[in-house]
């Protein structure tokens, strides 16, 4: 018998009701906050001040973006914007340049020389020709 084994099974345990601990802390901790607040400030500053932080708190322990939380994004964020860089650009084709060499001229004397010592190359070789007359027959 084959048995299906799970795959993709990493997940975070449930430690307090249907949050995890990370969450709990995220959402206990602003919760906590907010209580604070709402003993130091004014009505009119503490609503808009809680709001901001719950919501800020509630994205933290719950938003995914890409299969990635939202502290993880952060985190990574920060570390990419203080960590150093190697910036790579493509190096634009230049055309060749084209460079003449001059050669030295030769004296009248090297030249004459030079067409002696020149090998004469001979016509067709006898071989060559009686190969070509016999392909020439067969093919008729």
């Amino acid at each position: 018998m084959r048995f299906m084994v799970p795959k993709f099974i990493e997940e975070e345990m449930k430690i307090i009701g249907p949050l995890t601990f990370k969450q709990f802390l995220y959402i206990g901790g602003a919760a906590g906050i907010c209580f604070l607040l709402h003993f130091l400030l004014p009505l009119f500053l503490f609503v808009p001040i809680a709001v901001l932080l719950m919501g800020g708190a509630f994205a933290l322990a719950f938003l995914k973006i890409e299969n990635y939380s939202l502290p993880e994004i952060l985190k990574n964020f920060f570390f990419f914007s203080l960590s150093s860089k190697i910036y790579l650009w493509k190096k634009t084709m230049m055309p060749p340049k084209i460079i003449k060499i001059k050669k030295p001229k030769k004296k009248k004397k090297e030249k004459e020389k030079e067409k002696e010592t020149q090998l004469k190359i001979g016509g067709k070789s006898h071989l060559t020709k009686l190969a070509s007359r016999l392909e020439i027959r067969e093919s008729q």
